[in-house]
């Protein structure tokens, strides 16, 4: 090869060398830091061959990211973002992850806001999640630009007190939606528009007070849905006629007062039914009965006086009924007589701290005795008075 040609590739060589290792070097300090220590080599030495052999990011405690610090990480599969003193990251400062599955930010007290485009470049992400962010959090259309390969996203015990219109539309293919113990007090009633792959979501611990009609409207594979320990006080007859998928609904620790009669109409793959803590009195013997797959149903802690007869009849699989801490001792003749002629088939019934009499008590088990297929298990308490 003519010694010029090589003179030059000589040359072509150390340049793109040097280009990338000051490249590097001028990148955030306590990045540079634990990647000299890291490789146990200058910032002026890490080639770009270096970078492709991490796996996994940890970052260091640092107060910002700029756009770039992240170039040349392409084979990175997980990053986990923790520190109190970062204060800002810059829309597009993820850009260079492009392998990126899974990003995990904790604990950014200190951050004002997250950027509209701040996870631009992140073509490969699957799971997000955002837990204990200090300042509150805009849930807007933008903010998930770019991410439509999601399926988890967890954004915890952070600030987000309101859900626009449409702010997960970016979201294709979400299948995973945990938004629990983040102060929301409202949501918009087009707050997961969009979201046809969406099979749980998890809105616990909440302060949300009501619930939009069509809230979750065309939410057709959802399956799991937990709305439980907020302060719901009544729920639309429509509001879940769209769940036809839905498997567990956790309503329990609210202040609801009443169900509506066609409340749970489209539900008949439900399996498991939280209502407990409430404010109940009176369930219509109408309200359970297109819940044909229930398995397990929990009404304990509310104030419900009288069952009317057949309230369970249509209930044939289930399981599990918790009756416990409630009145039920005010009017127990619907209760026996729906225990005797089998128009409740649990296997274990549960009617602990009503207030039963001891003839009660033993009405209740001989009413049990008598059936052709006993409940297996009920649960009173024998010294009530």
């Amino acid at each position: 090869m003519d010694n010029r040609i090589i003179k030059l590739l000589f040359t072509l060589l150390v340049l793109t060398t040097t280009t990338a290792n000051a490249d590097f070097c001028s990148r955030t300090k306590r990045l540079v830091a634990g990647f000299e220590y890291y490789f146990k080599k200058p910032c002026n030495e890490i080639t770009k061959q270096d970078l492709l052999k991490i796996k996994s990011l940890d970052l260091p405690n640092t107060r910002s990211y700029k756009v770039g610090d992240f170039d040349g990480f392409s084979n990175v599969k997980t990053m986990l973002l923790s520190s109190t003193g970062v204060t800002s990251l810059p829309p597009g400062v993820f850009r260079g992850l492009t392998a990126l599955e899974a990003l995990y930010m904790f604990e950014h007290g200190s951050m004002e806001s997250l950027p509209d485009g701040l996870f631009k470049g992140l073509s490969a992400l699957k799971t997000l999640r955002i837990v204990r962010h200090g300042k509150r959090i805009h849930l807007r259309e933008k903010l998930f630009q770019g991410l439509s390969t999601l399926e988890s996203l967890t954004i915890k015990d952070s600030d987000l007190e309101f859900i626009e219109d449409n702010a997960f539309v970016e979201l294709k293919n979400l299948k995973e939606l945990h938004l629990d113990g983040s102060w929301i007090r409202s949501i918009s009633e087009g707050a997961f528009s969009g979201l046809k792959s969406l099979e749980i979501l998890n809105l616990a611990r909440n302060k949300i007070t009501e619930l939009p009609e069509q809230v979750f409207h065309k939410l057709f594979s959802l399956q799991e849905l937990l709305i439980g320990a907020n302060k719901i006080l009544a729920l639309s007859p429509e509001l879940f006629e769209d769940l036809i998928s839905l498997k567990r609904l956790d309503l329990g620790a609210n202040k609801i007062e009443k169900l509506p009669e066609d409340v749970f109409k489209n539900l008949s793959q439900l399996k498991y039914l939280w209502l407990e803590n409430n404010k109940i009195s009176y369930p219509s013997n109408k309200v359970f009965q297109s819940l044909t797959s229930l398995e397990r149903l929990d009404l304990s802690g509310n104030k419900i006086g009288v069952l009317e007869r057949g309230t369970f009849l249509k209930n044939r699989k289930l399981d599990i009924l918790d009756l416990n801490s409630n009145y039920l001792s005010e009017n127990p003749a619907g209760l026996l007589e729906d225990i005797r002629d089998h128009s409740i088939r649990t296997q274990i019934l549960r009617l602990v701290s009503n207030g039963f009499s001891k003839q009660t008590i033993k009405e209740i088990r001989q009413a049990n005795d008598e059936r052709r297929v006993p409940i297996i298990e009920i649960a009173l308490h024998e010294d009530t008075p």
